[in-house]
């Protein structure tokens, strides 16, 4: 089974954070709205809900690709304490198990 890696999906995670994040969207067309039946309220006021769904999705997605690329150690071996397991050498010859760097 491939593992997945973090260097591929990042337009893709953009879009899934924009659509999660759907209310901002609504908000704008509100104010748009709001706009065009009282015209009292600038135009510029629609657009700062609408700047903040975007801004907010992409620094997400890209606070969120950052903390997935920090180096982790789930994949080193680690040694067995356990008395009562089965201990690698046993399932395999000493001279076949290579370390891993």
């Amino acid at each position: 089974m491939r593992r997945a890696t973090g260097d591929k999906g990042f337009w893709l995670s953009f879009l899934i954070n924009f659509a999660f994040r759907y209310q901002w969207g609504i908000l704008g067309l509100l104010i748009l709205v709001a706009h065009f039946v009282f015209p009292a309220i600038p135009l510029w006021v629609a657009f700062i809900p609408i700047a903040a769904w975007v801004l907010h999705a992409f620094i997400l997605t890209l606070v969120l690709r950052l903390i997935s690329r920090v180096p982790t150690d789930i994949f080193t071996q680690r040694e067995n304490k356990n008395p009562y397991s089965k201990k690698t050498t046993d399932y395999y010859d000493a001279n076949d198990i290579e370390p891993k760097t």
